[in-house]
């Protein structure tokens, strides 16, 4: 059975929402070479705490090493524009928005 090639989907989204999603990909969520990317182990440690928490569950959260605070500050900042946007657009436009 031959698979046909994925095709790729465009969201609709907040221009803060690509915004943030662009800052966290700029700053390493994914690695590696086009067409071969991964997600660095820290990443997907908090993303599996995220899952658990999603599922219903409960996480500690320790952050020993804090990182950069203006980056953290922007990305925070970011993160509260995009969803006070995407709930904007949401209000005008009655759809499933993606952040």
């Amino acid at each position: 059975m031959t698979s046909s090639p994925i095709q790729p989907v465009t969201p609709q989204m907040a221009p803060a929402g690509l915004e943030y999603i662009n800052a966290l990909r700029g700053l390493g969520l994914l690695q590696g070479e086009t067409g071969d990317r991964q997600i660095p182990g820290e990443v997907r440690e908090v993303l599996g705490a995220l899952h658990h928490v999603l599922a219903g569950g409960r996480v500690n959260i320790d952050i020993p090493d804090p990182g950069t605070a203006s980056i953290v500050e922007r990305l925070d900042i970011t993160l509260d524009r995009a969803l006070r946007e995407s709930s904007d657009v949401e209000r005008q436009y009655p759809m499933e928005v993606c952040f």
